[in-house]
């Protein structure tokens, strides 16, 4: 499989949090900021779960239609669900579509239980577990997220072992983000 000249992240976050981690991640691994496509939830429109529910297999329907390669990264919170759960009604919504299921294509859907902010808790040398809603109690707005932005890169591209009380989800982010071709 060939590097794409594109990747397109479809995320949730209105304020962007998990589009950050992906983008620093991907500069990380040599594409360029012009390489790069956000497909933010509009802001206020609808709930991100929903955004991302509802345009996932068009997403995928463009990306196989492409005449160029291309790459497609989703990124959406477990919640209160798993991240089973979340990848089998990512699953639903292809089926639903008429599209196949997802193969060894450019594919990779990154799913923070519960959310990103479990992981920049986590990433920041906090000892974390995946059902407490750290955005509500921890990581604010304004929190500033470079160091643990920088160690998701590192810890992805590094293929070193999970860090000790990694969190599940983290360590299935890094298997699904190696899906994408890179330098």
């Amino acid at each position: 499989m060939s590097r794409p000249s594109e990747v397109f992240i479809l995320g949730e976050d209105a304020n962007k949090r998990q589009q950050d981690f992906i983008r620093k991640y991907l500069t990380k691994r040599g594409f360029n900021h012009r390489q790069i496509r956000d497909l933010p939830c509009p802001v206020g429109e609808t709930a991100g779960i929903t955004f991302v529910l509802s345009n996932y297999a068009k997403q995928v329907h463009n990306l196989r239609a492409a005449t160029a390669s291309k790459g497609l990264i989703v990124a959406i919170d477990a919640d209160e669900e798993t991240v089973v759960k979340r990848k089998e009604q990512l699953d639903e919504k292809l089926k639903a579509a008429g599209e196949a299921a997802r193969g060894e294509e450019p594919i990779a859907i990154v799913v923070p239980r519960r959310n990103i902010e479990t992981w920049i808790w986590f990433l920041d040398g906090n000892k974390v577990d995946e059902s407490t809603d750290y955005k509500r109690t921890s990581v604010r707005d304004n929190y500033d997220m470079a160091d643990a932005k920088r160690a998701f890169a590192d810890f992805v591209v590094s293929g070193r072992s999970p860090f000790e009380d990694c969190p599940p989800s983290l360590e299935d982010a890094r298997v699904e983000l190696l899906r994408i071709p890179h330098s």
